[in-house]
């Protein structure tokens, strides 16, 4: 409130003319909290503070009670298409659309349509809905940017590098012996595929001819990068 009435004295100084400051009630959730604020930090429109797939996810996060007073402030969808929306969420709030189309309207405007599409399949490769072999590099540089990577050397992904030692060096496994009786409880996944026996990763698992994508059960994923 100060600077805007400063602002307002100072203009009218400066120009010698009446000026009025605008301003809004503060944005809340349906949790009273501030909108935007958690307590991992801000959200930011910056891809260097947030990074694009987060911003995706904050959006797709959005609880059922926000979604429909969101799609109003933030979107430029009419009212009747609102109205259309939050009907469709009403019979089926399970699939969570309103929130998905909150989230694909908002990041594809301050991020583009080009990131949109690699957030999108970024989200389906970790929610282990996609094809890892037919995402593309954007895609897995979004999914680079998310999880834990491990840089390898070519040359070593050329002559062979342990699957084990890929396993330990990303997080997946506590221990060469533990990586081991994982591979044998078919626990691990390479690019999608299950990891049936113990085994070398080598150029023929690089995706976009740099990523392999590591993963442990349904939710714990890592990448190898190779340089």
């Amino acid at each position: 409130w100060g600077n805007i009435t400063a602002g307002i004295e100072l203009i009218s100084r400066r120009e010698q003319t009446q000026v009025h400051g605008l301003v809004s009630p503060l944005l809340t959730t349906a949790a009273g909290t501030k909108f935007g604020k958690s307590e991992a930090g801000n959200i930011w429109l910056d891809p260097a503070k947030t990074s694009p797939y987060k911003f995706y996810q904050f959006w797709l996060n959005t609880d059922d009670r926000d979604v429909e007073r969101l799609l109003k402030i933030f979107t430029f969808r009419s009212m009747e298409e609102i109205a259309a929306t939050m009907a469709q969420h009403a019979a089926h709030p399970q699939t969570r659309d309103a929130q998905r189309i909150l989230a694909i309207d908002v990041t594809q405007r301050v991020h583009g349509e080009a990131i949109l599409g690699g957030v999108l399949q970024a989200s389906d490769i970790l929610f282990g809905t996609a094809d890892i072999r037919a995402a593309d590099v954007m895609a897995l540089e979004t999914v680079a940017n998310e999880v834990r990577v491990v840089p390898i050397p070519r040359t070593e992904i050329e002559t062979g590098y342990p699957v084990v030692d890929a396993l330990v060096a990303a997080g997946l496994a506590s221990s060469k012996a533990d990586a081991r009786r994982s591979i044998q409880g078919n626990g691990y996944r390479i690019n999608g595929e299950k990891l049936t026996a113990e085994r070398s990763l080598g150029t023929f698992d690089l995706l976009a001819n740099r990523f392999i994508v590591l993963q442990k059960g349904k939710k714990h994923f890592a990448m190898v990068d190779v340089d």
